[in-house]
Parts: C-alpha cells; sequence; structure tokens
C-alpha cells in the first residue's frame, strides 16, 4: 500500500522526465545558472510533495479474525 495517490505519483514522473530531459522552459545554454533555477524548482516541487505525504497518516483496514 502507497501513501501517494496516483496524480502524485504521475505529477513526480513528469518532473522526473522534465529534469533529465534536454528541453528545458529556461535553457541552460542561454540563461546560464538561471536556466539551473527551474530544474532545482521543480525537484523542490517533487521533495516538498514526497515529504507531505510522508507525513499523512496511513490508514490500514483492520481484517476481523475468524
Amino acid at each position: 500500500m502507497t501513501r501517494l495517490s496516483k496524480t502524485e505519483v504521475a505529477m513526480i514522473i513528469a518532473a522526473l522526465l522534465y529534469v533529465v530531459s534536454p528541453f528545458d522552459f529556461i535553457p541552460e545554454i542561454i540563461a546560464g545558472p538561471l536556466g539551473i533555477a527551474d530544474d532545482a524548482a521543480i525537484l523542490g516541487l517533487v521533495a516538498a510533495t514526497v515529504m507531505r505525504a510522508a507525513k499523512r497518516p496511513q490508514v490500514v483496514p483492520v481484517q476481523p479474525q475468524a
């Protein structure tokens, strides 16, 4: 059982693909360090999502004993 919803997993996968892809919203070759900032912001968003999910209580259904 996972604490991450399907939407959160999809967002994490999309963010990681964006970071490793050669296409950027702000290319490093043009903007230099500012181009790395958008990748860092995406990774920060992913880290915040994972940390928020880790703090969520996990509900485990209790099975009645026979």
